[in-house]
Order: C-alpha cells, then structure tokens, then sequence
C-alpha cells in the first residue's frame, strides 16, 4: 500500500465540482463548496492544536458541521473518536480517557479537562487547509461496539479497512453519481459511517435530515434513493401508507443490524420493494455478507454471499470467523491496540452459523448468548425466529431464568403488531408446532418500553426485566410448562 493518497472527497469534488454532496433541511452543498468547508474546518482543528495522532472525540449530534469533522481530522492525520451524544456526562468522560483523547469536538460545556473545539461557526471561520491527502495506513478511527452483550470495546480501523467495506459494498449494491443515501443511522456506528464512504467513493449524495425528521419526510423530500435501516425502521415504514409509498420509490434497502424477522422479509417481498439484507459487525468496518444485488424482487431467505470472497469461514463449534482487508487494526486496551486472532489469521467473532454449497451465509445465533436447559443447548435465536413466523408478531427476544429442577429455562418478550396484548396460549400452541417441548417459553411476556437502545436490541435489558419477573413470583404470568 502507499503511504498517502487524496482524499476521496476532493477526489471527487475535482471530477464533479457541481455535484451535490451533502443536502440538509436549509443547504445543498455541492462537492467543491463541501470540499471548501473541510479544508476550512481542518484549518480550524490545525488552529486548536489537532495534529497528526491527536484523538478527537465526537460528541455532536449530526450536522454538516459534524460530517466536515471527520475528513478534516483524516487530512490531518488525526483520529476520530464518534461517541453517542445521548451519552452521559461521566460516560463521555469515561470514553474520552479510554481512548486517551486530545481533544472534544462538541457544543456542550464538559469539565473533562481536555480541551474544547466547538462546531459553532465552524465553516466560517479560519485559514482553509490546502494538503487534501491522508494516509490510509495510520488508525483513522475509534467506533465503540455496541456492547449488546457485554461492555463496549474500543475498535480501531484505519481508512484503508473503511475504504475496501466502501468499495466492496458498491460494487454489490450499485451506487452512482446522482444517487442519494440518507443519512438515517447515526456516525458513532460504523453503519453509519460506511455511508459516508460509500457515497465519496461513488460520488453520491448525502442527505442529512433534521433531528425532527421521521424517516417518511427524509425519503420524500430529499430525493433519497437509498437508505440503511433497522428492522424496526423498516417495520414502523410498513406499517403507515405514505411509508409503503416513500420506499416504493426507493432503488436499495441495506437491511441490517440484527436478526431479520421472516414477517418483514415477506412483507418487503410482497410489496416489491429493493431489500439487501446484511450482516456486519463493527470489527469489519460494517458489511460482512450481503444479498447479491439482482434484479427484480429479494429473493426471500436468511442468508447472504461474503461481499469479499475468502473472507469468511465457520470455525469450531460452528463460529463464524472472519479475515481481510476489511478487519479492524484491533481493540484500543490500556492505550494498546490489541488484535485478538486464531492461530491461523482469523477474528472469531462469536457469531454462530453455516455456509452452504453456494457459499450463502446463514447465521443463526449467538454463542454467548447460549445457555444449557435440562441438559439441551438452547440458542434464544432459534426461538425468536420461529415466534416471529406466529402471525402477528413483530419482535420477540428469548433470555434464561433460573429453575431449580431444568437449571435454566427460556422465557419470551414479545411485541404483537398494533400493540396488540400478548396471547401467551396461543403462542404457545402455534410454537410447540415447530420446536421441540424443551425450547418452548416458561411463560411470555409483554415488551418492556426500553426494549431498544438505539438502533440495537440490548439483551441485557431483557435480562434485567426478566429477573424483576423471577424475584417477584411471577406475579400477572401465566407460566407454561418446561421440558416436556
């Protein structure tokens, strides 16, 4: 690899100067005036004392400002720390000495005792930077994990890793010039910052929605023609008809960021509408497996093709592992970037799953998330899926609870379509039909209202209502049979 390249961005703002790079609710900045303002803000982040190896957190909401800070940083060699700015004071805090930052980028008054640099006037102020290039093999950025299960890790990526996952994923899931991706998942995930490059690389269009937006009024009227989404996003758009409508016109839907539920895959497969269901992690600069792009409808299934072949494989005990030139540098531990990888070269990544003749990807579980019920090994993904297949079901999530008898034993939350009530004996009825009697739910449960954090399922707080259950008798459950 080289040692320095062009920034894409101004790569593209030279081939296209009057292409719109970024469109917000007030401005359409074409991709000479967009390139303008990140030599403006670097210039500015130059003046606050940001330096090659500086570590600047991001702690914003998302703004023209805040996107402009990520190339800036790169042009300077700097490394970009996005963090959620719902966070918490401590947390923030907490984040910026783990990845033993220099600097925040923020407009809210911290005693963090690192300096401040302020998006405030950002475009408007300072010498413009003239070196638009950037090293690609130096650490570019630190995206926190998730921490679904478990506390959030500090990956490191250098732009090389963020532009092959960009270059991968458009030669799948075509991206023009004239396209548009909306900006609909947040920049302190990787999902959210693939879309940036995939739309420099391409020459595309960002469209950036107000905090107030709904995703109906983004897709509308802002000329999106591609969107990343959740299956909740996608099952809250399917459920209103000026939702059906928008993504009716909508040339590509990456799906992704957890277990797809069969009702939405038949809904989308119904209505004709572009599905590219994926699987990704952090780790791998987002996407992993992706839908072949193909005209005509999804072919419907739970599976997906490597978007780089030779980079996944299944390890012992059915793990999935993973290689290439998408792999993050490594976990930020201690101020040491560590890269934890099997004796051969590849990241397990505790995802559970199976690759057939045609090398599509299935993932079924989680191995962390397995537990052992009477002596029977139970993947709660393997319940979820089924109870999501029982009409009416919209989400379901399957945690253990303590027996004296079994040990462990399952028990379901469950969110019915329309806010429907849980009818826990007919789920029961219609899941024995298709699981064995030892998987079936101890007893089913209502959704708890802080079921989702973000964009992703956070078991542990499934975990925590059902031990409230458990410590309380199960007072107003109905308890089901076990291992029968």
């Amino acid at each position: 690899m080289f040692a320095s390249a062009e920034c894409p961005l101004h790569v593209a703002a030279r081939r296209a100067p009057g292409a719109a790079a970024l469109v917000t609710a007030q401005r359409i900045f074409t991709y000479a005036v967009f390139d303008e303002c990140v030599a403006r803000v670097a210039g500015v982040l130059r003046a606050e004392g940001v330096q090659q190896d500086s570590r600047v957190v991001i702690f914003e909401d998302r703004s023209a400002e805040t996107v402009a800070v990520f190339p800036a940083l790169w042009r300077l060699g700097a490394v970009a720390c996005p963090i959620d700015a719902r966070l918490l004071h401590d947390e923030v805090v907490a984040r910026a000495e783990e990845a033993q930052a220099t600097h925040i980028f923020t407009r809210i008054p911290l005693n963090a005792g690192i300096p401040i640099v302020s998006p405030l006037a950002l475009f408007a102020s300072g010498s413009a930077l003239s070196e638009a290039r950037v090293d690609p093999n130096i650490p570019a950025t630190i995206v926190w994990t998730s921490g679904s299960t478990g506390r959030p890790k500090a990956a490191v990526h250098h732009l090389a890793q963020h532009w092959a996952n960009a270059r991968a994923s458009n030669a799948n899931l075509p991206l023009a010039p004239h396209d548009c991706w909306g900006l609909s998942l947040p920049l302190h995930h990787v999902s959210g910052l693939a879309i940036l490059f995939r739309c420099w690389l391409a020459g595309a269009t960002i469209a950036l929605p107000d905090r107030e937006a709904t995703l109906v009024e983004t897709i509308s009227r802002m000329g999106v023609t591609h969107v990343s989404l959740v299956p909740a996003q996608l099952r809250r758009l399917l459920d209103v008809s000026e939702g059906r409508r928008a993504l009716a016109g909508l040339r590509a839907i990456l799906l992704g960021g957890g277990p797809l539920p069969i009702s939405i895959l038949q809904e989308a497969e119904e209505a004709h509408l572009p599905v590219y269901a994926t699987y990704g992690m952090t780790e791998m600069c987002s996407q992993i497996a992706t839908t072949p792009g193909s005209p005509g409808p999804m072919p419907l299934r739970h599976s997906a093709r490597p978007i780089i072949p030779g980079t996944v494989r299944i390890g012992p005990h059915d793990e999935i592992q993973v290689r290439g030139e998408t792999l993050f540098a490594g976990y930020l531990t201690g101020g040491v970037v560590e890269l934890p990888l099997t004796q051969d070269g590849w990241f397990a990544t505790g995802d559970v799953g199976r690759l057939d003749a045609q090398g599509h990807l299935y993932v079924t579980g989680r191995q962390d998330n397995m537990f052992v019920s009477g002596g029977e090994n139970i993947h709660p993904e393997e319940i979820e899926r089924a109870l999501c297949r029982i009409e009416g079901v919209e989400s379901a999530v399957v945690t253990p609870v303590r027996d004296r008898v079994y040990g462990l034993l399952p028990i379901a939350f469950v969110r019915m379509r329309n806010e429907a009530p849980v009818d826990a004996r007919r789920l029961d009825r219609e899941l024995r039909r298709s699981l064995p009697g030892y998987m079936a739910p101890r007893a089913f449960l209502s959704w708890p209202s802080e079921g989702e954090v973000g964009i992703k399922l956070d078991r542990a707080v499934f975990a925590r209502a059902a031990r409230c259950f458990e410590e309380n008798g199960w007072r107003g459950v109905e308890p089901h049979g076990a291992g029968e």
